[in-house]
């Protein structure tokens, strides 16, 4: 999982070893995260953007907002409940991984790094990683 976290002063990009670059950040700064971007590469193929007020998954041409319980196919905006066309399978799988990580702190039974854990204010205790 490559994590690239949006400060407004700079990026920090964080690989799958945990090794970090870019934008040294403080524990200050992550109170003004921008946006926190999760790339999930082989066999998943899934963007995950985190903000304070946003949880975005996107798998290809789907996006499902978390928030706002709507999915995008393309460039159509439907709301989850009602939408009922082929990409049914893919977006449950995304609705499920975005409920895993708001409750569970987790992303595929891997746990999230501290930074992550804390934008998305999950409910219950974050642990350190790094």
């Amino acid at each position: 999982m490559q994590t690239y976290i949006h400060f407004s002063n700079g990026t920090t990009t964080i690989d799958t070893d945990g090794n970090k670059s870019g934008y040294e950040y403080t524990r200050h700064d992550l109170n003004n995260i921008l946006d926190i971007h999760l790339v999930l590469g082989s066999p998943y193929y899934v963007h995950v953007h985190i903000g304070n007020d946003y949880l975005i998954l996107r798998h290809k041409y789907i996006t499902f907002n978390y928030h706002n319980n709507s999915v995008q196919i393309g460039n159509k905006t439907y709301a989850m409940e009602r939408y009922r066309g082929t990409e049914q399978t893919h977006i449950q799988q995304l609705q499920s991984l975005a409920i895993e990580m708001t409750d569970n702190g987790t992303i595929y039974g891997q746990r999230l790094p501290y930074d992550i854990c804390i934008t998305i204010h999950f409910n219950h205790e974050c642990t350190i990683l790094y």
